[in-house]
């Protein structure tokens, strides 16, 4: 028997016709063939009827009700049809992950981790679930063993880890020529003066060149991961390569540009020493014009051009004015702000080189640039100290040297950029995907979830949804276990009862999960409907199965969709998830609209219920009483003085 909710999700002709070929091919004993690119002019449809007839196939039959066995009014269309796909899709895409697994960024790993992204967490806030996303930020994100343990043990919760991805955000800011202050719950980004790396930095790299030993990972006196100065291989502390000229910083190029009122053509002629302040020129030419700007009378000549400034240049003085304003403010002068003589080298913790199952070295990109800036300088430094260079020659080493530093905070492709490609620290952040804003920082995968292929289930209630076990018992484990350890069972034979998938792990997962509410996604969140709560029920099974009515808040179909579920574990969490019910936002935000729908069989059904037919005379005292009596739903009998039919 076909479901419509379950495959006629795209209104598919063919499934029909298969399903009625299916019972041809029965019959037959042989497979029937279809052509897919037959005549564009063909009616498939009468072609499948005629053969039927021809078989003395009847397309509908009569079937039973399930649950006393009686024939049904009208016939039914059944057919015969492969399921091999929707079973395929429910067998790739059903998994989940408890917790321990953790990747590179300290951040859930394994492929039933599911995250929480940018979408998403304005649906969240859509629902105004803040401890949902403070619970999924700073405890389900990231590696939190203590609290896990405390957790499944049932223990008061520790504290949250540091949050790992967002230092590793910030840090990487650093490298690319960002100093961050916060001010409260706000981050200020400002200039990364020489003065900021001096005071961070615990010591100069002099030896860039030499990373790790290959043999056994040990560091290098001078390196890159010095043990004495970065602290090693996880190493917290941050370093510096010192440059033997004073360069621009590039991530000031525009803001220089600005306050000296040069184009980009001026600016390159500054640099390839073309132009020429106070005797000096190339970056020393640039790095004077800064020393020699007067922040104060160029900041009040700025306001008054943009006073009785033309419509053109409106954006641009506004620009100047708000970078000189800011310099203001901070009491710096543009050479310091914009120009450097330190490069910051960023802690080893988050620059690793670990081992690969191959026994290749994976060496993160910015310790390559790290080594390409610490050579250049080292030559630079040495040809200026015997004299060696021309002025022209000395400048050109000085470009070299800028475009490196320009390669490493991401602006441009490395100078050595051969077949092994390495990416700036602008590009680590802003990729939009993997990146450390929006792919780590912001977009966080989560300990406790899983994911698999939605099926209708319309006995379930509203509410209610119907989790596969495989998933329940990995994202219920840790409260399984508390379950377990609150009855009296002790901490290594409550966890030995759920590895070994003990009666009385099966009754505590039931348990849990009538006290514990989870939350269902489907990606992609456009609105706060796209995030909603359930109570879960235990169901055999692979698949997640809803109530069809709650489908269209997540824009969702039966037709191989795939649907994330996560767990609450804080108590402020488990009450904003109680408010996320369908039941408790039953109207849409944008037209006061109702979310739950009634479609497709259900309103047939409605239809069907509301026909009245004849009457058959009787009278009975109660509904229960002419059921019992197995009157037809649509004919008529005599209810309290009445007429009135069961559908009704």
């Amino acid at each position: 028997m076909v479901n419509p909710q379950g495959v006629q999700g795209r209104m598919n002709m063919g499934q029909l016709l298969s399903a009625a070929a299916g019972k041809i091919a029965l019959k037959r004993g042989k497979p029937y063939e279809v052509s897919n690119f037959g005549h564009p002019d063909a009616d498939y449809a009468r072609d499948v009827m005629a053969e039927l007839k021809k078989e003395g196939i009847e397309p509908n039959e009569l079937l039973r009700d399930g649950k006393n066995g009686d024939y049904l009014k009208r016939p039914v269309f059944v057919g015969v049809r492969p399921y091999l796909k929707l079973r395929h899709i429910v067998k790739k895409k059903q998994a989940a992950h408890d917790f321990g697994a953790y990747d590179i960024d300290e951040q859930p790993a394994g492929k039933g981790s599911q995250m929480i992204g940018v979408l998403d967490t304005y649906a969240y806030l859509g629902h105004g679930a803040k401890n949902l996303l403070r619970e999924a930020t700073s405890i389900k994100s990231r590696k939190n063993e203590e609290y896990m343990r405390n957790l499944q043990f049932g223990l008061p919760p520790s504290r949250p880890s540091p949050n790992f991805a967002f230092e590793k955000m910030l840090t990487y800011m650093k490298a690319a020529g960002v100093d961050i202050r916060k001010n409260g719950h706000k981050l200020q980004l400002i200039p990364l003066t020489d003065k900021s790396v001096t005071n961070i930095s615990k010591g100069e790299i002099t030896d860039p060149g030499a990373m790790l030993i290959g043999k056994n990972l040990a560091s290098r006196k001078g390196g890159l991961f010095d043990s004495e100065i970065t602290g090693g291989q996880r190493g917290e502390n941050f370093a510096h390569i010192s440059l033997p000229t004073r360069l621009p910083n590039p991530m000031a190029e525009l803001a220089i540009k600005s306050i000296l009122d040069l184009t980009n053509n001026e600016y390159d002629a500054f640099m390839e020493g073309k132009k020429e302040v106070g005797g000096k020129k190339g970056p020393a030419a640039l790095s004077q014009a800064l020393e020699d700007l007067d922040i104060s009378k160029e900041l009040e000549k700025t306001k008054e051009e943009l006073a009785r400034a033309p419509i053109s240049n409106v954006n641009k003085l506004n620009t100047k004015v708000r970078i000189l304003d800011a310099l203001a403010k901070e009491g710096l002068n543009a050479k310091d702000a914009y120009t450097t003589t330190k490069v910051l080298v960023i802690p080893p913790k988050f620059r690793p080189i670990y081992p690969l199952p191959s026994g290749d070295l994976q060496v993160s990109d910015i310790n390559k640039h790290y080594r390409d800036v610490g050579l250049q300088a080292i030559n630079l430094k040495e040809a200026m100290a015997e004299d060696l260079l021309t002025e022209e020659e000395q400048i050109k080493f000085e470009n070299d040297l800028y475009n490196s530093v320009k390669a490493m905070q991401g602006f441009i492709d490395p100078m050595t950029y051969g077949k092994m490609k390495y990416k700036g620290a602008l590009k680590d952040l802003g990729d939009t995907k993997s990146g450390l804003i929006f792919g780590t920082a912001w977009a966080k995968r989560q300990d406790l979830t899983g994911r698999s292929t939605i099926t209708p289930e319309p006995s379930l209630g509203l509410d209610e949804v119907g989790l596969p076990e495989p998933i329940a018992k990995k994202i219920f484990k840790p409260l399984v276990v508390r379950k377990l350890k609150q009855s009296g069972i002790s901490a290594s034979n409550a966890l030995k009862y759920v590895n070994d998938e003990h009666p009385l792990a099966k009754n505590a997962l039931v348990n849990v999960m009538e006290e514990s509410p989870v939350l269902i996604n489907r990606a992609p969140s456009l609105h706060k409907h796209s995030v909603q709560a359930f109570r879960p029920i235990l169901m055999d099974g692979k698949d997640i199965r809803l109530n069809p009515m709650v489908v269209g808040g997540f824009n969702a179909d039966f037709d191989g969709d795939t649907m994330s579920v996560m767990l609450p574990i804080t108590y402020e969490g488990q009450q904003e998830a109680f408010g996320m019910f369908p039941s408790k936002i039953l109207f849409k935000h944008g037209d006061n609209s109702l979310m739950p729908g009634l479609s497709q069989e259900f309103v047939y059904g409605i239809s069907k219920l509301s026909d009245i037919e004849e009457d058959t005379g009787k009278t009975f005292n109660s509904i229960s009483d002419a059921k019992a009596a197995k009157i037809d739903m649509n004919k008529q009998f005599t209810l309290n003085g009445k007429k009135m039919t069961i559908g009704q």
